[in-house]
């Protein structure tokens, strides 16, 4: 064998030798799945039904005109406030004026035939008693006083009829609220209990009226036995204005077709948040338990041998079996499994096993109260 032989064959199994020393790195292990917490507090929890309704003004009123006539004075801006007793329409007075006159003329006639016939009664009940004046004609005399005492009587309710009918003509406002579009123009002929001049709306208050199950009647009388029931209201859009109001009524006969029962609340609006005919979100409130300890639901996994959250404990995961006292789509509130302070998975469960660590990215993730 000569030299350039033996040199390759020693680099050979130097090269051999080298690549033989060197071993494979170890993988490194899989990071911990990522969840969402947030911690199992105590607070006021309120124990309510969710349901729908629609809004309508607490007093709501069309005027219309109580006699016939021209229209002559508009004296409202439209979708304004008006304030009780403001004048907003005149129709032409001059009929009902010149109707009023007659009548008390014709008054005046009537008590001077009255004060005649009581006259001419007195002057001939002496001559009656002395048999100069005939019993027939006496009473005759009576009759004539009695008719023109009803004509009198007949002349002053005509009066009377002339001046409602004077005062017609002046529309006030029979409430404060808001006053609607109008339909008629000074001009135009209006006729008495036909014409839709507007329509006023008292806002500052509102009735809100929704439907229950009757099961669901049943809690609400029970609770209501304690004290008025609360309620909020809150526009259908997602708009994050709410209102609180009181229940106020529960109506006396159950819809047949429906099995529910319709009920009443009362809404302050005295700054024209809401509108009459708004249909809204209401959370009636049954009772408010005090110091209840509460979660998000979304903490909450559904199994069939029950209700389950996981819970993190250092940097592992454990699994824990809760009681509910109620759900809620953003909160429950817990009975027994959990204590103040604990912090439960609300996101990430598909990824995590019973005692296996956790990588815990944000805490507190709920849903909109």
């Amino acid at each position: 064998m000569n030299s350039k032989h033996l040199i390759l064959l020693t680099f050979a199994a130097s090269v051999f030798a080298t690549c033989g020393c060197h071993k494979k790195k170890a993988a490194l292990p899989p990071l911990p799945p990522s969840v969402f917490v947030a911690k199992a507090q105590m607070k006021d929890a309120p124990i309510y039904i969710d349901t729908f309704g629609i809004l309508k003004a607490q007093q709501s009123a069309d005027l219309i005109p109580q006699v016939s006539g021209q229209l002559k004075k508009r004296l409202f801006r439209e979708g304004s406030k008006v304030e009780l007793g403001e004048l907003l329409y005149v129709i032409d007075p001059a009929e009902y004026e010149a109707a009023l006159h007659k009548a008390q003329a014709n008054l005046q006639t009537n008590l001077a035939q009255f004060s005649y016939a009581q006259k001419v009664l007195e002057r001939n009940r002496d001559l009656a008693d002395k048999q100069y004046v005939s019993k027939l004609d006496f009473e005759k005399f009576e009759k004539n006083l009695q008719s023109a005492a009803a004509s009198v009587q007949m002349s002053q309710a005509s009066i009377e009829e002339a001046e409602v009918n004077l005062n017609y003509c002046y529309i006030t406002a029979p409430f404060t609220g808001i006053i609607g579009i109008n339909n008629e123009d000074p001009g135009n002929l209006v006729s008495a209990r036909t014409t839709k001049l507007t329509s006023l709306n008292q806002t500052d208050s509102l009735k809100v009226f929704f439907n229950l199950s009757d099961s669901d009647v049943m809690r609400v009388m029970q609770s209501a036995k304690n004290a008025p029931l609360s309620l909020e209201a809150r526009p259908r859009n997602g708009d994050s204005i709410k209102r609180m109001g009181i229940l106020s009524v529960i109506d006396n006969t159950l819809d047949k077709q429906t099995g529910t029962l319709r009920l009443q609340g009362t809404l302050p609006n005295h700054d024209a948040a809401f509108w009459s005919g708004q249909f809204v979100d209401v959370r009636l409130i049954l009772e408010v338990r005090k110091n209840s300890l509460v979660i998000p639901t979304d903490a909450l996994t559904l199994e069939p041998s029950g209700t389950f959250v996981y819970v993190v404990e250092g940097m592992t995961v454990e699994k824990k079996k809760v009681e509910l006292v109620h759900k809620y789509p953003d909160i429950s509130i817990i009975k027994s499994g959990l204590q103040v302070g604990d912090l439960v998975v609300t996101d990430g469960q598909f990824n995590i096993t019973p005692g296996k660590p956790v990588h815990i990215v944000h805490k507190d993730k709920t849903k909109r109260p």
